[in-house]
């Protein structure tokens, strides 16, 4: 009887402290050692029991409630019930919350009257094992043999004919699993497998379901909102408060929030870690340590426990994923499919990766598994990697050096590409269209910028330098001149070509103009126009935005003649937008000298200017 009650016992706490059975628990210890200092010395050696499932297969009850998934769960459970699908596989990278909402499935068909059981795959298991072990959790008996039909009649015995759901958990590194899985169902028909996995089983006839991480806030934080309805901000709050007393979401915490979870993209697992440094550190604090863990060019200095389970996700993928999650990885922003193409025209140059996959191919695998997050802007479909994630792998792909040439020659493409791009969707701003190009360029505008800097850091200034003339009108447009301004501050121009220095200087008045720096726009724009190789196209900007600048500080006469000079040099040139502002400048110019039958005379032109160009 102490044998049994001793067995027992272990079984019930090791489940409940998720360990496995070892040979000093396989063993009772003896009453004769109970007094001794150190018991586990007395236990006698003897070969390591059966390994049993936690808690003999039952499904462990979690003190916390699961956030944000209640749909996920419901659906589930309604496919389950209804008898549809017999194989549902949760699949997503670690930390999304799989195995939580796996047994708050198996919990609700409980109470519904279904028998549920849990079984843990543990790494290097064997399919058949698993099932053994399944039976065994079942209350069965072991198989008469180590065969795959033998180990699945014998889940089907145990079961017998009750309903029953089996939660396989965590089986990513089980061999031959999708197999086991479809001869369990056809030998029980009243089984129905639950499966979480980092990567996808493709069961026949199963279905797949990504587990993604929890949705996050688009905008910031409105006084008067309650931060709760957002499931990332509500897990954070309720793992915040079980961490150290008084802590709420108020007007001074959520907004430090919100960055939070942003920055963590809504992964559960990171939110969870991130709340527990609430017990030392301000929520201020912790929104500085996760940045500079995760912004371009910061270290992965995350939990273990979290760098561990993404690391695992990474180092499964085949080559040509794991090079293309490197590739995403280095964009400061998120990627289209033209950047793939441009990826894909790339690697069938390359002897080494001509043979790869498509990396629109490849991309799917990435989304499948979880890996990298879908977003649909306005115009297109967007994709980029989980925060957390993206911080490993780009502190892995600066590493590694061996396919750095060709990520070089990707990005030298992509970068001659979106200046093509730019060009284009800067034409379309005066146009009906305008919203939709200035909508393209949100969607490029970070890889552009990421862009410029890389092609400065790399010795290629010509590239920088279209691209910031390219895209400067984009960034004029979307209220981003300051940052243009930056950007190509740093370009030095003594490494570029004598006609890209004036367009160079050109974008940069237009863009210090557009801030209120009038005398650097003036400075600039009289440069532009002393330098040789300067285009007539690029002249006529140059005279109107020095025009511009001098009515704005006040010197009206010689900005008219400048601006004469503008709206006469871009009317042959045939630049629109350069002659609107020319006639707006001449307008005010008019206005400040009293003139106001010709201000509104130039204003006129202005307007028939625009109904010609369709505006």
């Amino acid at each position: 009887k102490q044998k049994t009650a001793y067995e027992i016992g272990v079984r019930l706490v090791g489940s409940e402290m998720c360990i496995r059975d070892s040979p000093q628990l396989a063993a009772p210890v003896p009453m004769s050692a109970a007094a001794t200092d150190h018991p586990a010395t007395t236990v006698p050696t003897q070969s390591r029991v059966a390994v049993r499932p936690r808690r003999e297969g039952r499904i462990p009850h979690v003190p916390t409630p699961l956030i944000g998934r209640s749909e996920l769960v419901d659906s589930i459970v309604r496919r389950l019930r209804r008898g549809t699908v017999r194989a549902v596989t949760l699949v997503g990278p670690g930390g999304t919350g799989k195995t939580r909402v796996a047994w708050a499935v198996a919990t609700a068909l409980g109470d519904a009257g279904r028998t549920s059981l849990a079984v843990v795959a543990e790494p290097g298991q064997l399919a058949v094992d698993l099932l053994s072990e399944t039976a065994l959790a079942a209350g069965g008996r072991a198989p008469s043999d180590n065969s795959m039909s033998a180990a699945a009649s014998a889940v089907a015995d145990a079961v017998g004919q009750q309903a029953a759901l089996v939660v396989l958990d965590g089986v990513e590194e089980v061999p031959d699993l999708s197999a086991a899985i479809e001869l369990l169902l056809e030998l029980a028909p009243s089984i129905t497998v639950l499966a979480t996995s980092r990567l996808p089983l493709r069961v026949d006839g199963s279905l797949e379901l990504p587990v993604p991480p929890l949705p996050i806030p688009e905008s910031d934080w409105a006084p008067g909102a309650d931060p709760l309805e957002n499931p990332a901000l509500a897990l954070l709050a309720d793992r915040a408060e079980r961490a150290t007393l008084g802590f709420t979401l108020d007007g001074t915490t959520t907004q430090a929030a919100l960055e939070l979870v942003r920055a963590l993209d809504g992964v559960p697992l990171a939110i969870e870690l991130a709340a527990a440094w609430l017990r030392t550190m301000r929520i201020e604090d912790v929104v500085d340590r996760v940045r500079r863990s995760v912004r371009p060019g910061g270290r992965n200095d995350g939990p273990d426990s979290l760098v561990a389970t993404i690391a695992w996700s990474v180092d499964h993928l085949p080559p040509s994923a794991h090079s293309l999650l490197h590739s995403i990885a280095l964009m400061p922003g998120d990627i289209g499919i033209r950047a793939l193409d441009l990826l894909g025209e790339v690697r069938r140059q390359d002897p080494e990766t001509a043979r790869w996959p498509d990396p629109v191919d490849d991309l799917a695998a990435l989304v499948d598994a979880g890996l990298v997050r879908m977003t649909t802007t306005r115009v297109q479909l967007r994709y980029r990697l989980l925060g957390p994630l993206a911080a490993h792998v780009r502190a892995s792909a600066e590493a590694q050096t061996h396919f750095q040439a060709q990520r070089d020659r990707w990005r030298e493409r992509l970068a001659v590409d979106l200046a093509a791009s730019a060009a284009e969707w800067s034409d379309e701003l005066s146009t009906p269209g305008g919203d939709l190009a200035l909508g393209r360029f949100a969607d490029e505008r970070p890889d552009i910028d990421g862009l410029i800097d890389w092609s400065v850091a790399t010795g290629r200034a010509p590239l920088a330098a279209a691209l910031v003339h390219a895209s400067h009108r984009l960034h004029i447009a979307s209220g981003r001149a300051g940052e243009l301004l930056s950007l190509a501050a740093r370009v030095p121009t003594g490494a570029i070509s004598s006609t890209q220095a004036p367009d160079l200087a050109v974008a940069m008045a237009r863009a210090a103009y557009h801030v209120g720096r009038h005398d650097q726009a003036e400075t600039l724009s009289r440069s532009a126009l002393n330098l040789p190789g300067v285009v007539p196209a690029t002249e006529a900007t140059a005279e109107c935005y020095l025009a511009a600048a001098l009515v704005a500080q006040g010197k009206v006469a010689d900005a008219e003649t400048h601006a004469q000079r503008a709206h006469a040099a871009a009317t042959e040139a045939g630049v629109y937008d350069t002659a609107a502002v020319a006639l707006s400048v001449l307008a005010i110019v008019a206005a400040v000298r009293g003139e106001f039958a010709l201000e509104q005379r130039r204003y006129e032109e202005r307007l028939a200017l625009a109904r010609a160009r369709g505006v």
